[in-house]
């Protein structure tokens, strides 16, 4: 077994997360953060197999919560899971194999996770979803999704191609 595609995977985890938890201030647009872990999520799920993805995910969106959202302990395992369950059914049955769909998919699911993340945090302030959703689900899919289509561009999906 060859255990360079595992460093290289474990490293790439490791550089995500250092840099999301020490330059998360330095990453903030007036009040606007990336979700990195959601772009490495998205890039692990091209390299696992389902199952490995779906943990990956949980465990990422722990990690997440412990270190970003702790009041809300529990919401971004959930998503992302979910998430990374639908890519890696999605790309194990070979839906996902052609680049623009695969692209196309990862956004939308980006797009789909900030709106159900926001929508969740507001549900039970006096605020209307028209107003979660310009204010803070569309800025930060923007940044998101902005981030990893410039990651994509450099970075391929799909490991054979690297």
């Amino acid at each position: 077994m060859n255990s360079h595609p595992y460093i290289k995977l474990m490293l790439t985890v490791l550089g995500t997360i250092l840099i999301q938890f020490f330059f998360n201030e330095v990453l903030d647009i007036q009040g606007i953060r990336p979700d990195l872990f959601f772009i490495l999520l998205i890039y692990l799920a091209f390299r696992l197999s389902p199952t490995q993805t779906v943990w990956a995910a949980f465990l990422l969106g722990i990690l997440q919560d412990i270190l970003f959202h702790p009041s809300v302990l529990g919401l971004s395992p959930l998503i992302k899971t979910f998430s990374g369950f639908i890519l890696a059914q999605l790309i194990h049955k070979s839906f996902l194999r052609v680049r623009v769909f695969s692209t196309i998919s990862s956004v939308l699911l980006i797009f789909l996770s900030h709106v159900v993340f926001n929508w969740t945090i507001f549900i039970e302030m006096p605020v209307d979803f028209n107003y979660v959703l310009i204010n803070y689900s569309l800025p930060e899919f923007l940044y998101t999704g902005g981030l990893f289509l410039l990651a994509n561009y450099f970075i391929p999906l799909y490991p054979e191609t690297e």
